[in-house]
């Protein structure tokens, strides 16, 4: 379920424009506007108007990217990776992650959520939702959570082979299908998120 937050925002200015009140007569100001409605002029910081368009567009708030952060470590730390590659060396698939000897991970959310003040940075760039998490997650300082996903959609062919895919909870799987269809790789490896109108052009 999707949770929408709406920041309030401070209004520095507010003007009326009209075109029959001229000076004098503000103190007509109401008996004026029961027959006409004037046209009003707001002024804000850039940063909060960049904040009234998501929110008038339908944009999550930085409490929610945090939420779902939250679910996808969850999901992470709740899938057992020896079930999953039996045949495979864990240390050599997936080389940043301290998997155990019972093939789960411990992963700390509070290492890949972000605070407000990153997340205005990043808002005034990248205005969907998908976009966010994976910058996010793609420049994580401790674990690049990306390719994580990217190596295990690569496996996804040798899991169906193997009836093994199976076992792979539902939905870790969406969220990394999700992250692989707007996934590009260049030549040094590093991943770009590409919007859907693009992929449309490709």
């Amino acid at each position: 379920m999707l949770i929408f937050t709406v920041n309030t925002l401070r209004i520095y200015l507010a003007l009326g424009d009209i075109s029959f009140i001229s000076k004098g007569q503000r103190a007509e100001l109401f008996e004026i506007m029961d027959n006409e409605v004037p046209t009003f002029r707001i002024t804000l910081p850039k940063n909060e108007f960049i904040s009234l368009k998501r929110i008038s567009n339908g944009c999550i708030s930085f409490k929610y990217i945090n939420y779902h952060i939250k679910q996808i470590i969850h999901l992470l730390n709740q899938q057992n990776f020896n079930d999953l590659f039996k045949k495979k060396d864990l240390s050599e698939l997936f080389p940043e992650l301290a998997i155990n000897e019972n093939g789960y991970l411990n992963l700390n959310e509070n290492d890949f959520m972000i605070s407000s003040e990153d997340y205005k940075n990043i808002e005034q760039i990248n205005f969907e939702e998908l976009e966010i998490l994976f910058k996010i997650l793609n420049e994580n300082k401790n674990i690049n959570l990306i390719k994580v996903f990217h190596v295990l959609s690569q496996y996804s062919s040798y899991l169906m082979n193997d009836d093994l895919l199976d076992l792979m909870n539902d939905e870790l799987l969406e969220v990394i299908d999700n992250f692989e269809n707007h996934l590009i790789i260049d030549k040094d490896d590093n991943f770009t998120f590409i919007k859907k109108n693009i992929l449309k052009k490709l």
